[in-house]
């Protein structure tokens, strides 16, 4: 049986590119209070200001564990407009 392929936080950015987003306001990460995981979302900023790229579209409930490792991906955004006004 092979291992497990884990994705991590690291693999799925460019380097830089998830704190630039958090520094910004565009993303903001919630840490359970009980158990090592994070949430990552979105903001209302990203919204209003329609500033989706790569990361904002990924951090649409991704948690993470306190290494990095991504445990849940939130299903890919469809748009039926074709619009950057999404997700």
């Amino acid at each position: 049986m092979s291992p497990i392929a884990t994705t991590t936080l690291a693999a799925m950015f460019p380097p830089g590119a998830l704190d630039r987003a958090v520094a910004d306001g565009l993303v903001r990460a919630q840490v359970h209070p009980a158990l090592p995981l994070t949430i990552w979302n979105y903001t209302e900023k990203c919204t209003y200001a329609n500033a989706w790229d790569e990361v904002t579209l990924a951090c649409r409930g991704l948690v993470t564990d306190a290494s990095g490792a991504v445990l849940a991906r939130p299903w890919s955004s469809s748009s039926t407009t074709g619009s950057r006004a999404r997700p």
